[in-house]
């Protein structure tokens, strides 16, 4: 009986390759974007941009993200550049574009882009307000009413900003916390007692850093008026944690009302906590509080 000869030998089970999963670039560079893999998916979609409209759109969007996982600079600033080169009608990247320029201190630049987001959105959130305080820092005199996007509202807030920036008094309606701040801060180097007045307010403010202003320039005031162990008091944190930074530390000297370097180390004179400490000529003063930025839409 014969015996059915096999065909195909060694290439029996010789097939078509299968395409591996994800060798599409556009799939590649999905994947690597959903990741948070940024620089690989522009490195893979970039070649792609040119001739693919969706893969140009995908790109702008990856250097989007990238921007905002990088600190404020150069870096950033050119992935917004590139991002809105990519996608020019996209109000997104042009308006986080004007707030790193502005970050940047390119005032032109970023009064420039909150004019072209106000031009074709004119309600587009936070425009309007960067778009006013670029104004005022370019120039303290200018017309807040005649900017895209002004309202009533929107000047009476910033009525305060452009006063002090002017170096006129505030006259803020009202006497809530926020007016004594606002009416404190205009009154340093005018009239130190009455600022100190203004800002001895512990009614709690809208924000912890408004509360953190505040208490700065309360020691400021206090400054001004020769009191320096009431101006130092408002900079003593009361834990490093809840200020932070090195613009807070003060060195004092050692040894410190009657007590030794070692007394004071191992907490056996209590006296000496209830005296005011005296500042040595080391003194470190602190830096007033960073100015808070726009959040991201």
């Amino acid at each position: 009986m014969a015996r059915h000869k096999r065909h195909g030998g060694k290439d029996k089970d010789r097939r078509a390759p299968i395409p591996l999963f994800g060798a599409d670039p556009r799939q590649q560079g999905l994947r690597a974007f959903q990741a948070g893999r940024f620089d690989e998916a522009i490195g893979v979609w970039s070649g792609l941009a040119a001739s693919d409209a969706r893969a140009a759109a995908a790109l702008a969007e990856a250097h989007f993200r990238r921007a905002l996982t990088v600190p404020a600079g150069s870096g950033q600033l050119a992935d917004l550049r590139r991002a809105d080169a990519l996608a020019p009608d996209d109000p997104r990247y042009l308006y986080h574009l004007g707030l790193a320029l502005h970050h940047a201190r390119e005032l032109p630049e970023a009064i420039d882009r909150y004019r072209a987001v106000l031009a074709r959105d004119p309600v587009w959130p936070g425009a309007a307000v960067a778009l006013a305080l670029a104004a005022l820092e370019q120039e303290p005199a200018v017309d807040l009413a005649a900017l895209p996007g002004s309202t009533p509202m929107l000047r009476l807030t910033l009525s305060p900003v452009q006063a002090l920036l002017r170096g006129a008094p505030v006259l803020a309606p009202g006497d809530g916390p926020l007016e004594q701040l606002w009416q404190g801060l205009s009154l340093i180097g005018r009239d130190g007692a009455a600022a100190r007045v203004a800002l001895d307010d512990d009614r709690s403010l809208p924000s912890a850093r408004a509360d953190k202003v505040r208490r700065y320039y309360r020691g400021v005031a206090a400054a001004t008026t020769g009191d320096l162990v009431a101006a130092l008091e408002p900079w003593r944190p009361p834990t490093r944690r809840a200020w932070g930074g090195p613009g807070w530390r003060i060195t004092w000297r050692r040894p410190c009302c009657g007590a030794s370097s070692r007394q004071m180390r191992t907490r056996r004179t209590p006296q000496a906590s209830s005296r005011a400490p005296r500042p040595s000529r080391r003194t470190r003063w602190p830096s007033p509080p960073a100015i808070p930025r726009w959040p991201r839409r």
